[in-house]
């Protein structure tokens, strides 16, 4: 026998197969049915296929549907075998007290005969596994009433002890045991009469609390249910029943698939005894091949659909030979008749609904009861991973039954939406092609352009599990609310707001194969228990895809504050086999985009992302707020209240809005904002953070309350509750809300994908901003100090420099630079915590060594990063975490280093992001300095410390850097908007030019990794007309476009000759020398070069001044200053002359002439001097 827990309505959920012979056959077509069988399963209920709809209606949209239908046969469950008794003496009490008592003593209940269920495990009736009690059964259990009965004979005289054991522990889960002696049975005497009464009571008082609960949850099944449907009987002609009985048939004929009863190569009879529901079969099959076929086609495998004979009878018998003789009742619940009739097949009714679940409770262990939990019988249909080879275009092509399957999987309840006009969005199907080809891949999409539906689609097509790490709770909040709401519920998240038991419950049911995916943060990784369930996943189902959702948070969050992160890859792969990243973002700079790639080994034709990243439903305005936001946020609020009846709550037709700030507590301070706002506007405005606002330094709710307040901000605000909203950038992903009018950054963003991906909360549903746009604002506080603003983006400026300027200058680079320095140790304190934590703990090849961040004097937070730190130098291989409390503690595992393993693990970091990087490098270039410096320390610092600090300076230098120049080119382009140099189309064009992926960002990626590739640098210049290189040059809109394009490079590579000069050159064309990354790059680059062979010197240069041609005059003139200052010989003097006819050289040359004629001058006098 074999249970299921699946439905198309709101009957009862759970039903078993009797009689299914034979094993799993292994062939082609294995995995599409065990696919199938997922899809089929994917929520109780789930959603009617289109098909099935077309037939029975869409009756999820019916008032009625989530009205429970109690399913229950009107005549009495016949068990012959398994209600024990005296087989020799011929004596069943049991039986007598089933088959004669209930009816007579129990007339007004009698319908619980059919709801009784004999000889069931104790550990099943609990859903709790003891071992005492793992052979153990019960004689009677009434599950909708929590009740066991017993029928003791003389023997348990002997068991008195063992009884009472067994009769506490069950009341400890909410049942209650109600035990008659057989003698007091058979005389049906006073005591049976009292355990009669027992029985009236308990089923009595469960039917009066089963009334309110009723109320609240209509899609629950009461005891007083099951009574009137037995009285009054069963609506047999309801579509809801007759999609339950759809199902089961499906689920049936998939199982008969699975062991080779059936297959696609012979006909396929069955013979059905229809007991209740009828004219279910055909629909069931013909919408079973419908799925078929189109899963077929994605895997390339031939449908041969098979003839189909179905016979219906309606007595006893089964009259055909060489068919399928199926037994099919949905009201009756199964016995031991199918161990009579081995050759027919039954389907009936489980008898299991829901248990009782109990928490821990205090001190002495009394448990305490949190919920009704359902019995789930459901697990993932498993084997390995498919690799699909999908074509779209041309004949044949796969993008229709993709189609297919992603309407009637994830879309039909988006009454929005329609499926003749359902198309993939821009991206989408080369991400979801990539990832079902077994491919790692990283997907680039903009914001509102459908990624969750790319991982969501890849991961049901695979006939395995997947789980998705989310940076924020309230993007699993969201996520899963959203697949709810399309009916795909077999999925849930472990979060800090669930308690240890609830966690230890999801990672347990996760283990058994109960969820297709699970949202989980990247710190559960580190944690022991997590990767024990992990594990048994892997080895039972197959994992295919780890998904990281938000994937720019790696590289982000990760170096910032949440070091799990860096360590997520290597956990995965040492947990998993045969599985695939699947990393999915709207927004990542090259710098993030390159961190990604490194960490997952990801190649760069495996990132895929669209052509084009516009969002034509958004408008993009920067306001100059004069230092004076709240007069600004005001004003504009108060336009919008005008223009848009903002701030109103009209339901589905509110104009919502979010306000983005860049702090919770202080003057921008998304808390006191809210506050302020409220007041001033005579409505409620709530916030949302990631941590507890203060009031002078104490927090305004415990975090517990807090928890609680985000979740039901977050879910009134997607019920349209309240209008406007005001965060931290911790809800800049976790929303998903169609009617997002408008947003406010509260001051820029630290970068360019800041920016787009919180503005992108806005616009989502297309359908609302097909005439007026979506509004993104933000609100600009310019710096007047136009000096220390040079200083600030020089990339030679120190760290410390950095803390110092930040003092000097004004507006929100000011305050962008103090959160900037926030996320810094300085280098010193985190050598000094390194070097105490190695020289205390690692030792080569010990294994499980326990950490305490305590002993080496540390938070959990800055212990976890050293131990990072001393895993990119190869001493540790892994750690977890046993506790998260102050230090911490973590159990580590140190590798077998030595100086020289630690020298190149050092060197193999640095390389992954600077080729061009090495200790004889930092010996003899300029630009590492620094490093060179490290290396002269003193005798007292030994091999282990230089590499150390090494690391250490390197990756501040590089941290520091990109968040420097990201900053710059954020500021820069909300300046020229706030100026009025550009529009505010034009400013959107530079965000989308950013992130767009030309083939001049295929080049430039190309120059990113190969710096010294010098012959490719200079293609970015010409216009490519069918991948060919030409020799027209580009026009000034695709130099603004490059230059877009390039700035979003720029912020990840600090050291780079080739785009240095790209760089410097782009900034000569567009007048804009002056700007950092003008002439100062291109002369970096320019020294660089001069230390290379004479011959590729020559080649450069002819091709700096061939596109030197293309300057102005007075560019050229800067050009050849530039030039001339690394290269001050008079022969490229004279080339430069000669190739630009500038007059800086021309009036060099006439200098140079000049101090020559005055030196022959000199001469001539000097002679005729001695003559004279």
């Amino acid at each position: 026998m074999k249970k299921y827990t699946a439905n198309y309505s709101y009957s009862n959920h759970n039903f078993v197969i009797q009689n299914l012979n034979g094993e799993r056959i292994r062939n082609e077509y294995l995995p599409a049915i065990c696919i199938l069988k997922n899809i089929l399963q994917r929520g109780k209920p789930t959603l009617l296929s289109s098909y099935l709809q077309e037939n029975l209606g869409s009756i999820h949209s019916d008032k009625s549907f989530q009205n429970s239908i109690a399913l229950i046969d009107n005549t009495p469950n016949k068990w012959h075998r398994i209600i024990r008794g005296d087989e020799k003496g011929n004596y069943y009490p049991a039986k007598k007290f089933f088959e004669e008592l209930i009816p007579k003593h129990l007339s007004e209940y009698k319908f619980i005969q059919q709801l009784i269920i004999p000889e069931i495990p104790i550990n099943e009736i609990t859903q709790v596994d003891v071992d005492e009690f793992a052979n153990e059964q019960v004689d009677f259990y009434l599950p909708q009433a929590y009740l066991i009965i017993e029928i003791d004979g003389s023997q348990h005289k002997l068991n008195s002890e063992k009884d009472r054991i067994r009769d506490n522990h069950t009341k400890k889960y909410g049942i209650e045991t109600i035990r008659i002696k057989t003698s007091d049975l058979e005389a049906e005497n006073d005591s049976f009469h009292t355990a009669i009464e027992k029985i009236k009571d308990r089923i009595e008082k469960v039917v009066s609390r089963q009334q309110e609960r009723k109320e609240n949850e209509p899609t629950f099944i009461s005891l007083k249910d099951y009574k009137e449907a037995f009285e009054k009987g069963v609506d047999f002609k309801s579509s809801n029943l007759k999609a339950t009985a759809i199902i089961r048939f499906q689920l049936l004929i998939l199982e008969l698939l699975e062991n080779g009863q059936l297959n696609f190569d012979k006909n396929w009879n069955f013979e059905i005894l229809e007991r209740d529901i009828k004219d279910f079969a055909q629909l069931a099959i013909d919408d079973i091949l419908i799925w078929f076929e189109n899963i077929f086609k994605l895997h390339k495998i031939k449908f041969n659909k098979p003839q189909i004979s179905i016979q219906t009878t309606t007595s006893n018998e089964f009259r055909s030979n060489g068919s399928l003789k199926v037994d099919f009742s949905l009201t009756k619940r199964y016995t031991d008749e199918f161990q009579t009739n081995p050759d027919v097949i039954f389907v009936r009714t489980d008898y299991l609904d829901e248990y009782l679940y109990f928490k821990k409770g205090d001190s002495r262990d009394k448990l305490v009861f949190s919920r009704f939990e359902p019995y789930d019988y459901f697990k993932i249909s498993s084997t390995e991973p498919i690799k699909y080879k999908l074509k779209f275009g041309g004949k044949n092509p796969d993008e229709q039954p993709l189609r297919f399957l992603l309407w009637n999987i994830f879309l039909q309840n988006d009454s929005s939406l329609e499926y003749e006009s359902l198309k993939f969005r821009e991206g989408q199907l080369p991400i979801i092609a990539n990832a079902l080809s077994r491919n790692d891949t990283i997907g680039l999409l903009p914001t509102g352009s459908g990624k969750s539906v790319c991982y969501q689609l890849s991961a049901i097509l695979q006939p395995a599990i997947s789980f998705v790490v989310c940076p924020i709770k309230s993007l699993m909040y969201d996520q899963k609310a959203d697949l709810d709401s399309a009916y795909f519920t077999r999925v849930n998240h472990i979060t800090s707001d669930d308690d240890g038991e609830d966690k230890e419950q999801i990672q347990k049911q996760f283990g058994l194969g109960k969820y297709f995916f699970i949202f989980i943060s990247p710190e559960r990784f580190q944690l022991k228990t997590f990767r024990q369930y992990f594990s048994s996943v892997n080895q039972e189902f197959n994992i295919a895809y780890a998904v990281i959702d938000e994937v720019h948070c790696l590289s982000e969050w990760g170096h910032d504050f949440r070091t799990s992160y860096l360590n997520l890859s290597n956990t995965i792969q040492r947990l998993c086999s045969n599985f695939n990243f699947l990393g999915l973002t709207a927004t990542a700079s090259i710098n993030v985009l390159k961190d990604i790639q490194i960490e997952f080994g990801i190649k760069q034709e495996n990132v895929k992302t669209p052509v084009d990243y516009t969002r034509k439903e958004l408008e993009f305005i920067v306001l100059d707020d004069e230092n004076d936001k709240p007069k600004a946020i005001n004003s504009k609020l108060d336009e919008l209240k005008d223009s848009i009846e903002a701030l109103q709550v009209k339901g589905s037709d509110t104009k919502c809005g979010i306000i983005f700030t860049p702090t919770v507590n202080g003057r921008n301070g998304c808390y006191p904002l809210s506050q302020r706002l409220s007041e001033h506007f005579g409505t409620e405005i709530r916030f949302y953070s990631g941590s507890v606002p203060k009031i002078e330094r104490q927090p305004i709710m415990s975090e517990t309350q807090f928890d609680e307040y985000k979740k039901t901000v977050q879910s009134e605000f997607k019920k349209n509750k309240f209008s406007l909203l005001t965060a931290t950038k911790a809800f800049g992903m976790g929303v998903n809300k169609g009617n997002i009018h408008y947003t406010f950054h509260y001051g820029i963003p630290g970068s360019m994908e800041s920016l787009y991906q919180e503005a992108g909360r806005a616009g989502r549903d297309k359908t609302k901003f097909q005439e007026n746009k979506a509004q993104c604002f933000v609100l600009l506080s310019k710096s007047d100090n136009a000096d220390t603003l040079n200083l600030i983006w020089d990339r030679s400026t120190t760290l410390s420099q950095i803390n110092e300027l930040q003092k000097k200058i004004n507006g929100d680079i000011n305050t962008n630079l103090f959160l900037f320095s926030l996320g810094l140790d300085v280098i010193k304190d985190e050598f000094e915590v390194i070097k105490k934590l190695h020289t205390t703990y690692s030792n080569p090849n010990q294994q499980n060594v326990r950490v305490e961040g305590s002993v080496i004097g540390c938070n959990k937070a800055r212990t976890e990063k050293a131990i990072y730190r001393l895993n990119q130098l190869g001493v540790i291989e892994d750690w977890t975490i046993s506790n998260f409390f102050g230090g911490g503690t973590f159990e580590v595992d140190f590798a077998n280093f030595s100086n020289q393993t630690i020298q190149e693990s050092l060197l193999n970091t640095i390389r992954k992001y600077d080729s061009e990087f090495s200790l004889e490098a930092v010996l003899a270039d300029e630009k590492y300095s620094l490093y060179k410096k490290i290396l002269n320390a003193p005798e007292s610092y030994s091999e282990t410390d230089k590499h150390i600090l090494i690391l250490l300076q390197w990756s501040y230098d590089n941290f520091a850097y990109n968040r420097r120049q990201s900053l710059k080119n954020i500021y820069e382009n909300c300046c020229d908007f706030a100026d009025g140099q550009i529009t505010s189309e034009e400013f959107k064009v530079r965000l989308e030019n950013y992130f767009k992926f030309s083939q001049s960002s295929y080049v430039l990626q190309h120059i990113s990794e190969n710096p010294r590739d010098f012959v490719r640098w200079f293609e970015v210049f010409y216009q490519i007309d069918k991948n060919t290189v030409t020799d027209k040059f580009i026009t000034r809109r695709q130099q603004e476009s490059l230059r877009d394009n390039l700035s979003r490079f720029l912020e990840s590579y600090m050291q780079n000759t080739g785009l240095d000069l790209i760089s410097g050159f782009l900034r000569l064309l567009l007048d804009d020398y002056d700007n950092a990354d003008g002439r100062n790059r291109l002369e970096s680059s320019l020294e660089q070069i001069s230390h290379f062979d004479q011959r590729d010197i020559y080649f450069i240069f002819e091709q700096i001044l061939k596109i030197g041609n293309e300057l102005n005059t007075k560019n050229k003139n800067l050009l050849a200053e530039s030039l001339y200052k690394h290269f001050n010989s008079y022969e490229y003097l004279m080339l430069i002359s000669k190739a630009l006819g500038d007059q800086f050289s021309m009036a060099t040359i006439v200098g140079i002439s000049t101090e020559k004629l005055k030196t022959i001058n000199k001469k001539i006098y000097g002679g005729f001097s001695k003559v004279g």
